[in-house]
Formats: structure tokens, C-alpha cells, sequence
């Protein structure tokens, strides 16, 4: 009878339970998440890949343009990224003093180089449309007034930075019989904002 009694009272308090999730879970306002359309380019998709897959990397380097708001996934990860920060110092003299003072004046801009590695056979213009995108962010051929520089957001593993673009440097190792560019090396030199 005691056993009876149990059972009863642990099945009420199992079902008080999960009425109390079921309008615990009505309570919660749904939460409608903002989507920002973005236009990636893709350098290589590999044969078979089904949906926005890229290449095997599971941390892919992303390179997106703030004012036009397209990424670019890197179909090659780089190998390395050797970055420095430094710091402004000047001296002071005084007289009588066997040393000057030095005083902390500013910090510099963090200036680093990386590189982006293409292959692409046969040509489909992705190499092209990456040329495009690295040249966008400096000044275009005919003057047209003032530039204001498009700043770039560079994510790579656990490296996130603001930069802008100050020299690209075009490496087309193999280009085809029709003079399409088949394996090509982007040296971008860039400065954090």
C-alpha cells in the first residue's frame, strides 16, 4: 500500500514537471535571427561537393570587404603569418644626467604581409574574380576624385583584424594555352585600422 502511494506521488510530481517545462518553453519569445546578405566568391569547389563547401580546411581564411560586404574564402589556407607590434619612444635630455629620459609617445600601426595561394584547372575565372576583389580595395586606375580606402576584415583561426589594403603583389606561376591563369600567388601587404 505504502508502495502504491509512492508510485502515485513521484507520477505527479514526474507530471507537475514537465507542465512546468511545457509553459516554461511557451514563455520564451521566439528570437528571429537577422540575416545579412553576403556574396562569397569561391576560388574551388571540388568534384561531387554538394551545398557551400570550399575545400578541406576546417578553418578557412576569410577575407571580407566591409563597404561591399563580399567574402572570399581562401582555397588555401596560408602556411604563415608573422605580424609585430612596436611602439614610439623619444629621449630626453637633461643636463647633468648620465642617461636621457625616455618617454612613451604612441603606438605604431600593425603592418603584416600574407599570402593566398590559387590553383585552378581548367580556368572557370575564379583566380580572375580573386584579382578583382584583392584590387578593389586600392585606388583605381583613373583618377576619379578622392578614395576613400574599403577596410577588410581578415579572419583566419583565431586572428580577427580590421586592416587596409596597401600593396598587392600578382604571382601567375602557370597560365594556360589560352592565357588564363591557372596557379597563381596573391602577396597582399596589409596595415591594421
Amino acid at each position: 500500500m505504502a508502495k502504491k502511494k509512492a508510485n502515485k506521488s513521484s507520477k505527479s510530481s514526474s507530471k507537475k514537471k514537465k507542465k512546468n517545462n511545457k509553459s516554461m518553453k511557451k514563455t520564451v519569445p521566439n528570437k528571429k535571427k537577422s540575416i545579412r546578405k553576403e556574396t562569397a566568391l569561391t576560388l574551388y569547389v571540388p568534384k561531387g561537393a554538394k551545398g557551400k563547401k570550399y575545400a578541406t580546411a576546417k578553418t578557412k581564411c576569410t577575407l571580407r570587404n566591409n563597404d561591399t560586404k563580399v567574402k572570399l574564402y581562401a582555397q588555401f589556407n596560408p602556411s604563415s603569418i608573422t605580424f609585430s607590434k612596436s611602439a614610439k619612444y623619444q629621449s630626453i635630455e637633461s643636463p647633468g644626467m648620465n642617461y636621457p629620459l625616455t618617454q612613451y609617445t604612441g603606438g605604431e600601426a600593425r603592418e603584416f604581409s600574407f599570402e593566398l595561394f590559387c590553383y585552378e584547372k581548367p580556368c572557370k575565372g575564379g583566380i580572375k574574380n580573386a584579382r578583382k576583389f584583392l584590387y578593389g580595395f586600392l585606388p583605381p586606375e583613373k583618377n576619379n576624385g578622392t578614395f576613400v580606402p574599403p577596410t577588410m576584415d581578415f579572419v583566419y583561426a583565431y586572428y580577427h583584424r580590421t586592416l587596409v589594403v596597401t600593396k598587392v603583389e600578382v604571382n601567375d606561376e602557370w597560365i594556360d594555352e589560352n592565357g588564363n591563369p591557372i596557379m597563381t600567388r596573391f602577396t597582399i601587404s596589409v596595415r591594421q585600422v
